[in-house]
């Protein structure tokens, strides 16, 4: 024990480090995720960007594209109303088509008439039978909607097979 001057003692040895030893912080994870998060965030941001501007002038493409799911949902919601007899079933139905065809053909479904389906559907040169079919349906969704007097459940189904 040495004496370092008249009133101070040694205690003992100083530690040889204080705290843990660790790397610096510019060599950790953390640190590098916080300097290519930003950069990832903000090409994600303009992707997304670019995407909706893509959408906005070439709105028919998305629609096209979107039109089958669209539809699919709607007629599955007509599956559930097809549970109970009611005329919502042929309003959800002639809806799901009418928008269908409209997304399809970049046309407005609230000014589609059968005549202008038919047209529409002859431009994309979609087969005779096929045409006839599907005016058909629209057809009865629209008597069934239109005419008075309740619908069944037989009747829906053998509408839905």
């Amino acid at each position: 024990m040495k004496l370092l001057g008249k009133d101070i003692h040694f205690l003992k040895e100083p530690p040889e480090t204080l705290g843990v030893a660790t790397s610096p912080y510019y060599r950790t994870v953390p640190f590098y995720l916080s300097l290519v998060l930003p950069i990832l965030w903000n090409l994600g941001f303009v992707f997304h960007l670019r995407q909706k501007e893509r959408e906005r002038t070439h709105g028919h493409v998305f629609r096209s594209q979107r039109a089958r799911g669209i539809a699919g949902d709607s007629l599955e919601r007509a599956g559930q109303l097809a549970q109970e007899p009611s005329k919502d079933f042929y309003e959800e139905v002639a809806r799901a088509l009418y928008r269908y065809i409209g997304d399809k053909m970049a046309a407005s479904p609230s000014g589609l008439t059968n005549e202008s389906i038919d047209a529409l559907l002859e431009e994309r040169e979609t087969p005779p039978g096929l045409r006839k079919e599907f005016l058909a349906v629209l057809g009865k969704c629209d008597e069934a909607r239109f005419t008075p007097g309740e619908r069944t459940r037989d009747e829906m189904q053998r509408f839905r097979d």
